[in-house]
């Protein structure tokens, strides 16, 4: 009886600590030297506004934490990628935050219907102990033309 609860206990802990949780949302929750966590999505608030938003949370206070640089990307078939619009800190100041742990913020613009997007998120941490990049890709977004049917992110090919 011993042997098969230490069994199961080992089990469990080796499922929780090789499954990488996901959220309702698709984005994945992810960590490393500086970052407890990161992660990045869109959503589309209204009419063709796109939201990119992100989220890091350090290890600790850190000195700088955020967003270096998000590339939009979009697409008319999912395979070819064109980037279409690159922000920086130094123009939306709320991408960089200090003597923080946390930042949680997001970036907007208006794109055109009838495309595929998805960004391309760079975050940034630096401390005391130097600095770190992360990458990642929110999931695709499909943002409907005007004379579809308003069911926003769906995608029209598996939609039917």
């Amino acid at each position: 009886m011993k042997k098969v609860i230490r069994t199961i206990c080992i089990t469990i802990s080796l499922v929780m600590f090789f499954v990488t949780p996901v959220l309702a949302d698709g984005t994945s929750i992810r960590s490393s030297h500086f970052f407890a966590s990161y992660g990045s999505f869109i959503t589309v608030p209204s009419g063709n506004t796109l939201k990119i938003w992100f989220d890091a949370v350090g290890n600790g206070t850190m000195d700088e934490i955020g967003v270096e640089r998000i590339e939009l990307d979009r697409s008319s078939n999912r395979t070819d990628w064109t980037t279409i619009r690159i922000f920086y800190p130094e123009d939306y100041p709320q991408m960089i935050r200090t003597n923080t742990g946390i930042n949680y913020d997001y970036v907007s613009c208006n794109v055109t219907g009838g495309f595929y997007y998805r960004a391309d998120v760079v975050f940034y941490a630096k401390d005391s102990r130097g600095m770190g990049n992360e990458y990642c890709y929110t999931d695709t977004m499909y943002m409907p033309r005007p004379s579809e049917p308003v069911n926003i992110g769906a995608d029209p090919v598996s939609a039917g």
